[in-house]
């Protein structure tokens, strides 16, 4: 059984990596979300191409092994009354009425979460721990850190990430829409009804790892920028022998 507790939080944006090690972490996400996404529109007989557009200009939170992505979310902003942040693509899977109607509820900055990611020997049979909680824990607690006034998504009902997001708080705007071939929730959190999970464990867990986050990436980073020391040649340095003179 793999111990979720023995790994990294890492929260990190997919453009401008800010050091080596998250390059490195950001290019084993990458690998991992376009695997997994390709793997899972072949699954539900969805026609589409992946590019790496979709991944980049997010922040990404995700759960590295090492520098080895094992689980991961996108998230993205947007200011909702600007026309062209309506207009963008992410958009496209969204009931037309849905934004129109938190625009006209007062909300105009939101968060948004994508494209949970698992590394398949990292799944829940194998943990003891659920990533994918963990994950939602995640997201959630970076909307409250964050300037946004609503958190929204749409979640696959059969894989009850929907059921993860209304244990953190999350009130469904739309039930049951089918996406991608799939029966999907569109919901939202609030900043007063965000809360931590109460499956067994996990708020513990994901608060340790919060408050520890990008913590073993800061210190390889300044490893990284510690200035070398500079070692002479061997034929200048004075020899020293436990034979004495």
């Amino acid at each position: 059984m793999k111990k979720v507790g023995s790994l990294e939080l890492t929260v990190l944006n997919t453009r401008n990596p800010s050091s080596e090690d998250e390059l490195q972490k950001c290019e084993s996400a990458y690998r991992l979300w376009k695997q997994a996404w390709q793997g899972t529109f072949r699954e539900l007989n969805v026609e589409r191409s992946l590019f790496s557009d979709d991944f980049m200009d997010r922040e990404l939170g995700g759960l590295f092994l090492g520098n080895e992505a094992v689980g991961l979310l996108l998230y993205n902003w947007f200011e909702i009354d600007r026309s062209y942040h309506r207009e963008h693509s992410y958009f496209e899977n969204y009931p037309t009425d849905l934004i129109a109607e938190l625009l006209s509820s007062g909300y105009k900055k939101i968060m948004v979460i994508s494209y949970m990611t698992l590394k398949d020997d990292w799944r829940k049979p194998f943990t003891d721990l659920p990533i994918s909680e963990l994950l939602i824990s995640f997201c959630v607690k970076r909307f409250v850190e964050s300037d946004a006034q609503i958190l929204v998504g749409y979640f696959r009902n059969d894989r009850k990430t929907n059921e993860m997001f209304y244990r953190h708080g999350g009130i469904p705007l739309i039930k049951d829409v089918k996406r991608y071939n799939v029966d999907v929730d569109f919901a939202s959190i609030t900043k007063a009804n965000a809360t931590d999970s109460n499956v067994s464990g996990v708020a513990e867990i994901a608060n340790r790892l919060w408050e520890n986050r990008n913590k073993n990436s800061a210190r390889r980073a300044e490893y990284e920028e510690l200035p070398r020391p500079v070692y002479e040649p061997l034929g200048r340095l004075h020899s020293v022998s436990s034979m004495g003179k």
